[in-house]
């Protein structure tokens, strides 16, 4: 996931029901989907999350994102939550 994702999340990411299992974080606007893509990169500075683009390449487009989260080195695990479709 890169900054420059903003605009194609932005324009998928706007359908309230595509929240629905993320209660913590809907996005409204374009700028929550910024808000959401610089909060992911964060916490990927952070090692707290490893999140990514999810590109179609039949239709050339970003069709959503996916992140691996609640990473534990010690436990070697990890979960898996995607956002968009």
């Amino acid at each position: 996931m890169l900054l420059d994702h903003i605009e194609g999340l932005a324009k998928i990411g706007l359908e309230e029901s595509i929240w629905a299992h993320n209660p913590s974080m809907v996005c409204k606007s374009k700028e929550d989907i910024e808000i959401y893509v610089r909060t992911a990169l964060k916490q990927k500075d952070n090692f707290e999350r490893v999140p990514f683009a999810i590109f179609d390449k039949k239709s050339n487009k970003i069709a959503g994102s996916s992140s691996f989260y609640a990473i534990s080195e010690k436990h070697r695990k990890l979960a898996i939550g995607l956002i968009f479709r």
